[in-house]
């Protein structure tokens, strides 16, 4: 395999405008933080019914139900997984 390099001079305006780009896509983007990264990692059953205060036995009865007012579940193959964000929604659902 063969490498080839090539070498690129910019001056100070043209280094300036390229950041000044950079800067500008990348404003669009959220910056994570530890608290949204958190909110959106995926909980095992066992980690969401530790969330939950609740049996393992009761989660999946709760995965049973559908419709309105169902909790918020991912299968991920035959494994399910819950999101802290969709289930701390869910259960201000429930207080309703």
């Amino acid at each position: 395999m063969a490498e080839i390099t090539i070498t690129v001079q910019y001056d100070d305006r043209q280094v300036e405008d390229i950041v000044s780009r950079i800067s500008q896509v990348l404003a669009g983007f959220p910056v994570p933080t530890k608290e949204n990264l958190a909110e959106n990692e995926l909980m095992t059953t066992d980690e969401a019914a530790a969330f939950l205060k609740a049996t393992k036995k009761q989660l999946y009865q709760w995965t049973m139900r559908t419709g309105p007012g169902a909790i918020p579940k991912i299968k991920i193959g035959k494994h399910l997984r819950f999101r802290r964000s969709e289930l701390e929604a869910w259960i201000n659902e429930q207080r309703g």
